[in-house]
C-alpha cells in the first residue's frame, strides 16, 4: 500500500507555474514499511498528464538514505498542470515479489510557501533632462501567493535604490489569483547594464530579477502593446473564433523592425497555443494589428490570460498580460432528468449453485446522457467515483475508475470489511442481497462543461441505481415466489370461509407464467387451479389448518419447472357467537328533582348565615347584619321554590327523591335542635348576649318541622308512605287513612319506594342505606349500626 506524503510543484524562479512534479510516499507490506520493493505510478487526471508508468524503487534506510520504504516519483509538468490542481494516480508496487493491485489515490499539487513572481520585460520612456540625463523605466510583475498567505516585497532597482510594497493577501482561496505589482524608477544614464529584481519579505525564498539599460544612447523606450479579445459564436465543432486587436501607443517608427506573439488562453483549432506576426512598417508607423483563430472549447470558456510579447528594434517591451477570452461554453451539463445510466450485468457463473467462497462479483457500467441536441464531441469524463453499499447496509465499499465500467470481482476498498491489523480491507461484493449504487462522472476542469467562480465545474454529476446478487434463482434471471399472503375469514353457520391468496413474485426478466396451487382440501371443489396471476381464492366448509402450495412457472425455457415453490399453512376458524348486549337506559334528568332540592338548600344555608349573624352580631356588627340579611333572603327564596314545586311538581316527582329529602329534612330539625340547646346552655352561663340566637334556631327547627309535615302529606299523598299497625291478630295492614291518629302505638311506619329492589319489610335504617347505596354511597359500619337500631324502631315496606 503506497501512502502518500506531499504532491510538491517545483516552481523554477521567475515563472508561476510547476516545472516539475514531485510525488513522495511510502510504501508498505502488511503494515509494515518495505525497502528495496519495485513501486509503479501511472497518471489518470486531469487530461494531458503525460502518460506511461513512472517506476522507482522504496528506500532500504540504508545510512545516508532515506528512511525505510520512501518512494519519489519526479514527473515533468505539463501545459495545463498548474499549483493547487488535484493530481489523480494509480500506484502498486511488489510485495515479496508479488506485484499488488493498482491503488487510486488523489492529492493536490503543492507550490510551497513561496511567492510565484514573473517579471515583465522593461518599459522605459524617452529620457529626461540633460545633467544629469534620466530615463524613466517602469517594472512589473505578475504575483502568485499560497492560498489564505499574505507577503510583502521590495524592489531592488540595482543603482543602490529600493522600494517596499504594501502587504498583499491572497484571501480567494485559489492557487493561481494574479496579483499586478508595478513601479516606475528614473535611472541615471548609463552605460554599464543593471539588475533590477523583486524580493519577498522571506528571505528564504528567491528573488526574481530583470535586466536594466539605463543608456540614453539606445531605443529611447518602447511602445506599450495592449490586446483586446473579440469572441464570436460557437462553430458547428464546438470552436470559438476569437480575434485578437494589438495597439501600440506610441506607433511603431517606420522601417523599425518588430514582432508580436500573441499567446492564446487555450489551443486554436490546429493545435497551436501562440501565433507570432510581424507588422508591415516598411510601409509607415504601426500603431494597430489584428489577429484572428479558432480556440478548441474550455470549460466554463476561457479563464487562461492571452498576454502579447513585442520585439521592437530587437528590444523587448512589455505588454498587457491579462486580457482574457472568455466565450459562452459550447456545450451544457448532461441531461438534469436523467444525467446518467447504470446497468448491471450479472455473470451466468456455476459457483452460485455452491456457497460463496470467492468474490463471484457483477460488471457495472455508466452511460453520460447529453440533453438534445447532442455535442457533437461530447467530453469524456477524467474518471467515475463508484460507491456500493453491501445488502442490509452491510458496509460501503468505494472505486475510482478511468473506465465507464468496472467489475466488482477482485473486491473493493470500503468499510464493510477490515484486513490484518484492523486496515482497510475488500469487501467481497458478491454475497446474496440487494446492492446500492452511487456513480459520480467527473469531468476535467478544460473539458468544455460550465464552471463556477473558482473554476470547479458544475455538472460532475451523480446517478444511483441497484441490483440483486442471488446464488442459483437469478442465475438466469427466473421468476421466484418470495411470500405467500392469505386473509382466511372465519366459517359462519353453514357458510363456507372464502380464503383469497396472492404470492409475492420477484421477476426480474419479467418471465412469470402461471402459478399452479393446491388447497390441501381434498375432495373439495377448486382444490386444485392454476392462474394466470399470482392470485387465488377457495371455499373451505371446514374449519382446521391448510398447507397453501404455489408453483409458479416461467416462459424462460431455461429456467427450472416449475421456477419456485412456496408454502405456507393458514388457519380457518369458526365465527364466535355474536355477544348479546342489553343496551343502557337512556340517560333521564329530573328538573322537579333539582326545584325540590334547590328549595330545601337554600333554606338550610338561610337558616345557618341567620345563626351565626346573630352569634357575630357582637363582635362584627356591621358583617352580622349583611349574614342576617342574606340568610333571610335565602330562606325566604326556599320557601317560594318549594311552594312552586308543591303546585307543579308534587304528583310527578319520584318517591326516592321525596324520602331522600325527608331524612335529610329530618337531620336538619336535629341540627337546629343541637344549635339551639348549646347556644342556650352558653347564654346560662353568661357566654354573650346569645339568647337571641337560641332563639333563632328554635324557630329554624320548627321552620324544618313545617317542611317535615308538608313533604310527609306530599308522600302519604303519593303512597311513598303508608301505616301498617303492627303485632297482634287486631292489626289491620290497610294503608293510611285520614283517622290515622288511632292506629296502635305499637304500629310501624312504612316507606313504600316504586322501583327500589327490594322486597318485604325492611327497616329504616336499612331502606335509607339502599337508598344511598343506589346514590353511589357505601355507608360506613358506624351508620351501619345505627341502620340497624333505626330498624327496630320504624320498618319500610318495599314493593317493585
Amino acid at each position: 500500500m503506497f501512502v502518500t506524503l506531499r504532491v510538491d510543484g517545483i516552481v523554477t524562479p521567475g515563472t508561476l507555474q510547476p516545472a516539475q512534479l514531485r510525488i513522495t510516499g511510502s510504501w508498505e507490506c502488511g503494515g509494515a514499511p518495505a525497502g528495496g520493493e519495485t513501486v509503479e505510478l501511472q497518471l489518470n487526471s486531469p487530461a494531458g498528464a503525460p502518460a506511461g508508468t513512472f517506476t522507482a524503487t522504496s528506500s532500504t534506510g540504508a545510512p545516508g538514505t532515506p528512511p525505510l520504504g520512501s518512494v519519489t516519483f519526479t514527473i515533468p509538468a505539463w501545459t495545463q498542470s498548474v499549483c493547487g490542481m488535484k493530481l489523480g494516480y494509480l500506484v502498486r508496487g511488489t510485495c515479496s515479489g508479488a506485484m499488488q493491485p493498482w491503488q487510486s489515490l488523489s492529492r493536490d499539487i503543492d507550490c510551497g510557501d513561496c511567492p510565484r513572481i514573473q517579471l515583465a520585460a522593461p518599459t522605459y520612456a524617452p529620457c529626461t533632462g540633460a545633467n544629469p540625463a534620466l530615463k524613466p523605466t517602469t517594472l512589473a510583475a505578475t504575483v502568485m501567493l499560497r492560498p489564505n498567505r499574505s507577503s510583502t516585497f521590495q524592489w531592488d532597482f540595482g543603482d543602490g535604490n529600493s522600494q517596499s510594497v504594501p502587504s498583499i493577501t491572497n484571501s480567494s482561496g485559489d492557487w493561481n489569483q494574479p496579483f499586478q505589482i508595478s513601479t516606475t524608477h528614473n535611472y541615471v544614464d548609463s552605460a554599464a547594464q543593471l539588475q533590477a529584481c523583486l524580493r519577498p519579505q522571506n528571505g528564504e525564498c528567491p528573488s526574481v530579477c530583470v535586466t536594466i539599460d539605463p543608456s540614453c544612447g539606445g531605443p529611447g523606450g518602447c511602445p506599450v502593446a495592449t490586446v483586446a479579445v473579440s469572441n464570436g459564436p460557437c462553430d458547428a465543432n464546438g470552436a470559438v473564433p476569437v480575434t485578437y486587436t494589438v495597439t501600440f501607443t506610441p506607433p511603431i517608427p517606420q522601417g523599425v523592425p518588430a514582432s508580436v506573439t500573441i499567446n492564446y488562453g487555450g489551443a486554436n483549432t490546429q493545435g497551436l497555443l501562440s501565433a507570432t506576426i510581424t507588422p508591415n512598417t516598411a510601409a509607415g508607423p504601426v500603431s494597430s494589428l489584428s489577429h484572428a483563430t479558432s480556440l478548441v472549447h474550455r470549460a466554463g470558456g476561457y479563464s487562461s490570460s492571452a498576454n502579447v510579447t513585442a520585439f521592437v528594434n530587437g528590444q523587448l517591451c512589455t505588454s498587457n498580460p491579462n486580457v482574457l477570452a472568455a466565450p459562452q461554453p459550447c456545450i451544457g451539463c448532461p441531461d438534469p432528468q436523467n444525467p446518467i445510466t447504470v446497468t448491471v450485468t450479472v455473470p451466468n457463473d456455476p459457483r452460485w449453485c455452491a456457497a460463496v467462497t470467492a468474490p463471484i462479483g457483477a460488471t457495472l457500467a455508466a452511460q453520460v446522457n447529453w440533453a438534445a441536441p447532442v455535442p457533437a464531441n461530447p467530453p469524456i469524463p477524467v474518471r467515475f467515483d463508484w460507491t456500493v453499499t453491501l445488502p442490509n447496509n452491510a458496509g460501503t465499499a468505494t472505486q475510482s475508475t478511468t473506465m465507464a465500467a468496472v467489475s466488482t470481482t477482485a473486491g473493493w476498498i470500503g468499510t464493510g470489511a477490515t484486513g490484518a491489523g484492523g486496515a482497510p480491507g475488500a469487501v467481497n461484493l458478491s454475497q446474496a442481497g440487494t446492492y446500492s449504487v452511487s456513480v459520480t462522472a467527473v469531468f476535467a476542469p478544460n473539458s468544455g462543461l460550465p464552471t463556477d467562480a473558482s473554476g470547479t465545474i458544475t455538472c460532475n454529476t451523480t446517478a444511483p441505481a441497484t441490483f440483486r446478487l442471488d446464488p442459483c434463482d437469478t442465475r438466469r434471471d427466473c421468476p421466484r415466489v418470495t411470500d405467500l399472503q392469505a386473509n382466511p375469514p372465519c366459517i359462519s353457520g353453514n357458510t363456507p370461509s372464502r380464503v383469497a391468496v396472492t404470492a409475492t413474485v420477484d421477476d426480474p426478466a419479467g418471465t412469470a407464467g402461471t402459478t399452479d396451487w393446491n388447497f390441501d382440501d381434498p375432495g373439495s371443489q377448486g382444490n386444485q387451479i392454476s392462474t394466470a396471476t399470482p392470485t387465488a381464492s377457495h371455499d373451505y366448509a371446514v374449519p382446521g389448518t391448510y398447507t397453501v402450495t404455489a408453483r409458479l412457472r416461467s416462459t424462460d425455457p431455461g429456467c427450472p419447472n416449475p421456477a419456485s415453490v412456496f408454502s405456507r399453512p393458514i388457519t380457518v376458524v369458526r365465527c364466535p357467537d355474536p355477544p348479546t348486549t342489553t343496551p343502557p337506559p337512556p340517560p333521564t334528568s329530573d328538573p322537579c328533582a333539582a326545584l325540590l332540592w334547590a328549595a330545601i338548600i337554600c333554606m338550610a344555608l338561610g337558616g345557618v348565615l341567620v345563626v351565626l349573624g346573630c352569634v357575630l352580631s357582637t363582635a362584627v356588627p356591621q358583617a352580622s347584619v349583611v349574614l342576617m340579611a342574606v340568610g333571610i333572603g335565602l330562606t325566604v327564596l326556599g320557601w317560594l321554590l318549594l311552594f312552586i314545586w308543591w303546585l307543579v311538581c308534587r304528583p310527578i316527582t319520584a318517591c326516592s327523591v321525596i324520602l331522600a329529602v325527608r331524612a335529610f329534612v329530618i337531620a336538619m330539625i336535629a341540627v337546629f335542635a343541637v344549635i339551639a340547646i348549646v347556644l342556650a346552655i352558653l347564654a346560662a352561663f353568661g357566654v354573650g348576649n346569645l339568647w337571641p340566637c337560641a332563639g333563632a334556631a328554635t324557630v329554624y327547627g320548627l321552620n324544618w318541622g313545617i317542611v317535615l309535615a308538608i313533604i310527609d302529606g306530599v308522600a302519604l299523598a303519593r303512597g311513598c308512605l303508608v301505616a301498617n299497625p303492627s303485632g297482634g291478630a287486631g292489626s289491620s295492614s290497610s294503608p293510611l287513612t285520614g283517622n290515622a291518629s288511632k292506629k296502635s302505638a305499637h304500629g310501624t311506619l312504612r316507606m313504600v319506594i316504586p322501583g327500589l329492589p327490594i322486597a318485604g319489610t325492611v327497616g329504616l335504617g336499612t331502606a335509607l342505606s339502599r337508598v344511598t347505596s343506589l346514590a353511589g354511597i357505601t355507608p360506613c359500619e358506624p351508620c351501619r349500626q345505627r341502620a340497624a337500631r333505626l330498624d327496630e324502631r320504624v320498618q319500610i315496606s318495599g314493593r317493585r
